[in-house]
């Protein structure tokens, strides 16, 4: 699974460029879900940026990489930004 979206690198615009997320880790207490989300120009593509983020975790929910997708796509700064 992965993101599509235009986003803007160091003053360029990538059309339709690939964001994974990346080694999930879901805290001691397993009530938070901590992940990094990779930005690239397609997904063969070296690494432009990288970021962090976390959100609750839900234990009896979806697989952490799903639960992440869906909490990445409902941020504002992600609106619009597709499934592939």
């Amino acid at each position: 699974m992965a993101l599509k979206m235009t986003f803007n690198f160091n003053g360029v615009t990538v059309v339709d460029g690939v964001l994974n997320v990346i080694m999930p880790s879901i805290s001691t207490d397993k009530t938070t879900l901590n992940f990094g989300l990779a930005y690239r120009v397609s997904e063969s593509d070296p690494l432009l940026n990288s970021e962090t983020y976390s959100c609750p975790y839900d234990l009896t929910g979806a697989d952490p990489f799903t639960q992440a997708y869906s909490f990445i796509k409902n941020l504002g700064s992600f609106y619009g930004a597709k499934d592939i």
